[in-house]
């Protein structure tokens, strides 16, 4: 919703539980979700800022994780080696 710039509005449901049980894994969830919204934040920063209408927020933000994983990756290389 948020790429194609639509309006969302937040409507209340009341939720109804029965004798249904939950069959949701935690453990499951825990290792898929991350991963899962990391990719459809990234996809939402190309889509709308590089993609559609350039915008320096993206080129700030690839250059700044990239500066943070060079960084990382030196001080644990310095750190290993010292």
């Amino acid at each position: 919703m948020n790429v194609h710039d639509f309006r969302v509005i937040d409507v209340p449901t009341p939720a109804v539980y029965r004798d249904e049980r939950s069959h949701l894994s935690i453990p499951a969830v825990m290792s898929t979700f991350p991963l899962l919204l990391l990719r459809r934040f990234f996809f939402r920063v190309v889509e709308k800022y590089v993609i559609r209408d350039f915008s320096p927020i993206a080129l700030f933000l690839f250059v700044g994780l990239a500066s943070i994983a060079f960084g990382t990756l030196l001080g644990v290389a310095l750190w290993l080696t010292g």
